[in-house]
């Protein structure tokens, strides 16, 4: 494969192709087809945001980030459920979430916090296999087993794959084995391959010190840059992935949260909200960011939090949607949904209905022209859709 040209190589991209399969309902199949270079772009002039079709970027915050720690805090609970943290004010009144979020705090206006996701699965493979393809996970064999989940979204169609590593130097491009996407941050950019607008839409060398002074310098805040630009040159879906298990705080978590994890995320989600505001992509681009579970109410005996999936929460922003809101609730606790349960499928329904997808009934034996929606079951929340 050839290598990318130096500019992009600057927020190293490197490229990542392939063909994998799936276990999906009792049987396995082809999910996506992985080929050429799918950046869904158009080789002319960028549309104005109103005759754009709407697109969406999925952030996988994967190993499953705290609800109680971040926007569905618990301040009247025992210390032992409510943590170290503060919830602080927002820009909307009545709405609190972690002082660790200051950056997403000043953009509430523009945030739907859905307080109520819930799913079926402790262990982070099938979680991760259900949110990625929106389908209860059922398997072959010892249900036990782990299920690999090769696809970023439940999306059918040509996905073209890139490891993120931002660094001084320059990085290769070169084609890697999926085993080598799970340790790295990476995103899947889908839709209908146009070269030259592919290499366009490549050159990131002139929006390094935007990476830099916007986005936090952060492998997160350099995905979240090049979301930006694959959809400002006309992508349908763009998915990343934060990296295997990097949520994943069954120790020294209120550090990791406070230090590393939740400055990052504050930086690089609020940067993407600003840098579409201002490229007037915002309202036609939905921000989808969660994890395939929460964390447990209780601390455990490590200082941390293990895994949690009766309940947790989703963060969305722009396409459309009207911010300032919380959708759906928990007890007292963080541990159970009491108001508007959300299932992933019923998420990726919301999506699709969101930025006008169409449903892939069934896997497809060849790439369609525009990326499906995979969502099984799943229903459209309403107090999404508005």
């Amino acid at each position: 494969m050839k290598r990318a040209p130096a500019d992009l190589q600057h927020l190293g991209l490197r490229s990542v192709m392939g063909q994998n399969q799936f276990t999906g309902a009792i049987r396995r199949r082809e999910f996506l087809r992985l080929a050429g270079v799918a950046a869904g772009i158009a080789g002319g002039p960028i549309p104005a945001a109103a005759s754009r079709p709407r697109a969406c970027i999925f952030v996988h915050q994967n190993g499953g980030l705290s609800h109680v720690d971040t926007f569905d805090m618990k301040p009247g609970a025992p210390l032992e459920i409510r943590g170290e943290f503060r919830p602080i004010r927002t820009s909307v009144p009545g709405i609190h979430i972690c002082e660790h979020l200051p950056l997403l705090a000043r953009r509430a206006q523009d945030l739907v916090i859905v307080r109520s996701m819930t799913g079926r699965e402790n262990n982070h493979e099938r979680a991760a296999c259900e949110l990625r393809t929106a389908r209860r996970f059922r398997m072959e064999g010892d249900p036990r087993q782990p299920a690999e989940a090769p696809s970023a979204a439940p999306v059918e169609g040509a996905a073209q794959w890139f490891e993120v590593r931002p660094q001084a130097g320059l990085a290769s491009c070169q084609p890697l084995p999926w085993r080598a996407r799970r340790e790295a941050v990476s995103l899947a950019v889908y839709g209908e391959a146009r070269s030259e607008a592919f290499r366009r839409a490549s050159q990131t060398g002139e929006e390094v010190e935007r990476w830099r002074s916007s986005y936090g310098g952060s492998q997160l805040g350099a995905a979240c840059l090049a979301a930006r630009r694959f959809v400002e040159a006309g992508a349908r879906f763009v998915a990343i992935d934060e990296g295997y298990l990097r949520y994943d705080t069954h120790c020294d978590h209120f550090r990791r949260l406070r230090e590393e994890l939740l400055p990052s995320m504050d930086r690089a989600l609020s940067a993407l909200i600003d840098d579409l505001r201002e490229r007037g992509l915002l309202a036609s681009t939905l921000i989808v960011a969660t994890g395939e579970f929460g964390r447990s109410p209780r601390i455990n005996l490590d200082g941390g939090r293990d895994h949690h999936a009766e309940a947790w929460s989703a963060l969305l922003a722009g396409g459309g949607l009207t911010g300032g809101r919380v959708v759906g609730a928990t007890d007292a606790t963080g541990a159970t949904v009491t108001a508007q349960p959300v299932y992933p499928e019923d998420l990726w329904a919301s999506v699709a209905a969101l930025i006008g997808a169409a449903k892939a009934q069934t896997a497809l034996s060849a790439a369609p022209p525009e990326p499906q929606l995979l969502f099984g079951e799943g229903r459209p929340v309403p107090a999404l859709l508005c």
